[in-house]
């Protein structure tokens, strides 16, 4: 796939409330990047810089970032 292959930098919004409407629950997103070696970071604004993520989602902009991401 092209996220194998080329492992870019995936911004997403993530909605729980839309996730349900779609029968897709938090847990299938974060087992899907994570199958493909991603991790979930969230900027703080406060200290200006990604923070990794891990936890229960909310409405909010999540940063997947390849493991082999220097």
């Amino acid at each position: 796939s092209l996220l194998e292959k080329f492992k870019p930098v995936l911004l997403i919004e993530v909605v729980p409330y839309f996730l349900k409407g779609f029968g897709i629950s938090p847990n299938q997103i974060t087992q899907f990047a994570k199958e493909l070696g991603y991790q979930f970071y969230q900027y703080d604004q406060n200290q200006k810089k990604l923070e990794s993520f891990e936890g229960d989602f909310v409405d909010a902009n999540y940063f997947l970032i390849h493991g082999s991401t220097p």
